[in-house]
């Protein structure tokens, strides 16, 4: 995967709350760290998101689901069973662990 992304690392007390949250135009799956009074938090959009969805080559008619940056969801489309990009998933869960915000 082509991916961009920050890292944000704070040291906090124990008794601190801290919130983190991406740009809101990020299409961000986050990694959280917590070790040692370290809070890591790491935002990375996945580039493959970003696709349109795309029929493909073949002749078949498959639902699939892609990442729609319109509406900020995973939504289905027919896909031809060759061809394409990545922004193509079999099930929408799928779809949504890869591109939707988690947290």
């Amino acid at each position: 995967d082509l991916r961009l992304g920050v890292e944000l690392e704070l040291q906090l007390p124990t008794y601190a709350t801290a919130i983190a949250m991406p740009d809101p135009s990020c299409i961000c799956n986050p990694r959280i760290s917590l070790q040692a009074g370290h809070l890591t938090l790491a935002f990375f959009r996945t580039e493959i998101c970003n696709y349109p969805p795309l029929f493909g080559t073949c002749k078949l008619t498959l639902t699939r689901y892609y990442y729609n940056t319109l509406t900020f969801l995973c939504e289905p489309f027919m896909f031809s069973g060759c061809g394409g990009n990545r922004n193509n998933f079999k099930q929408k869960h799928i779809c949504e662990n890869t591109c939707l915000l988690q947290g």
